[in-house]
Protein backbone atom coordinates (compact mmCIF):
# COMPACT_ATOMS: atom_id res chain seq x y z
CA UNK A 1 0.00 0.00 0.00
CA UNK A 2 1.43 3.26 -0.79
CA UNK A 3 2.42 5.56 1.82
CA UNK A 4 0.78 9.06 2.20
CA UNK A 5 3.21 12.06 2.99
CA UNK A 6 1.74 13.70 6.30
CA UNK A 7 2.94 17.43 5.84
CA UNK A 8 2.14 18.37 9.46
CA UNK A 9 4.84 17.36 10.97
CA UNK A 10 7.38 19.36 8.50
CA UNK A 11 8.96 22.07 10.22
CA UNK A 12 8.89 24.56 7.69
CA UNK A 13 5.06 24.21 6.95
CA UNK A 14 3.62 22.54 3.74
CA UNK A 15 4.95 23.29 0.47
CA UNK A 16 2.10 25.87 -0.53
CA UNK A 17 3.57 28.06 2.53
CA UNK A 18 6.53 29.01 0.94
CA UNK A 19 6.77 31.73 -0.74
CA UNK A 20 9.10 32.70 -3.40
CA UNK A 21 9.36 35.60 -5.88
CA UNK A 22 9.54 34.36 -9.70
CA UNK A 23 11.69 36.94 -11.45
CA UNK A 24 10.49 38.48 -14.85
CA UNK A 25 11.84 37.43 -17.81
CA UNK A 26 13.29 40.17 -20.43
CA UNK A 27 11.98 40.54 -23.48
CA UNK A 28 14.36 38.86 -26.24
CA UNK A 29 14.70 42.60 -28.06
CA UNK A 30 16.34 43.41 -24.46
CA UNK A 31 18.75 40.03 -24.82
CA UNK A 32 19.69 40.55 -28.35
CA UNK A 33 18.93 42.76 -31.41
CA UNK A 34 18.70 40.45 -34.35
CA UNK A 35 16.84 36.51 -34.83
CA UNK A 36 18.66 35.79 -37.30
CA UNK A 37 22.62 34.74 -38.89
CA UNK A 38 23.93 36.76 -41.22
CA UNK A 39 25.24 35.79 -44.51
CA UNK A 40 28.54 35.81 -43.37
CA UNK A 41 27.68 33.87 -40.23
CA UNK A 42 26.04 31.16 -42.49
CA UNK A 43 29.70 31.28 -44.70
CA UNK A 44 31.87 31.25 -41.71
CA UNK A 45 29.96 28.11 -39.74
CA UNK A 46 29.78 26.11 -43.56
CA UNK A 47 33.46 26.79 -43.53
CA UNK A 48 33.65 24.47 -40.21
CA UNK A 49 31.68 21.93 -41.08
CA UNK A 50 34.34 18.86 -42.00
CA UNK A 51 35.17 15.66 -41.49
CA UNK A 52 34.78 12.27 -43.70
CA UNK A 53 32.27 13.19 -45.91
CA UNK A 54 32.24 17.30 -46.34
CA UNK A 55 30.15 17.81 -48.80
CA UNK A 56 27.44 15.95 -47.52
CA UNK A 57 27.58 17.36 -43.82
CA UNK A 58 27.91 21.10 -45.73
CA UNK A 59 24.43 19.70 -47.67
CA UNK A 60 22.54 18.83 -44.17
CA UNK A 61 24.07 22.13 -42.77
CA UNK A 62 22.66 24.16 -44.94
CA UNK A 63 19.43 22.14 -45.32
CA UNK A 64 18.95 22.91 -41.42
CA UNK A 65 19.47 26.48 -41.98
CA UNK A 66 17.82 27.28 -44.90
CA UNK A 67 14.40 25.29 -43.80
CA UNK A 68 14.57 25.77 -40.04
CA UNK A 69 14.64 22.17 -39.19
CA UNK A 70 14.93 20.11 -35.92
CA UNK A 71 17.41 17.65 -35.22
CA UNK A 72 14.87 14.72 -35.26
CA UNK A 73 12.95 16.39 -38.50
CA UNK A 74 16.64 16.43 -39.95
CA UNK A 75 17.37 12.70 -38.82
CA UNK A 76 14.16 11.23 -39.94
CA UNK A 77 14.74 12.29 -44.09
CA UNK A 78 14.25 10.15 -46.10
CA UNK A 79 16.03 9.74 -49.98
CA UNK A 80 12.45 9.75 -50.71
CA UNK A 81 11.68 13.10 -49.20
CA UNK A 82 13.74 14.76 -51.71
CA UNK A 83 13.44 15.62 -55.03
CA UNK A 84 16.75 15.48 -56.54
CA UNK A 85 16.10 17.41 -59.49
CA UNK A 86 15.32 19.89 -57.76
CA UNK A 87 18.50 20.53 -54.98
CA UNK A 88 20.61 19.46 -58.17
CA UNK A 89 19.22 22.77 -60.10
CA UNK A 90 18.97 25.01 -57.46
CA UNK A 91 21.77 24.35 -55.23
CA UNK A 92 25.45 24.35 -55.60
CA UNK A 93 28.20 23.52 -53.05
CA UNK A 94 31.67 24.46 -53.41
Amino acid sequence: MAEVLDFTACPIGTPTDVKRKVPQRRRNKDYRTREYLTEDEVNRMLACVSGRYPKRDKLITLADYRHGLRVSELTALRFSDVDREVVLKNWTLA
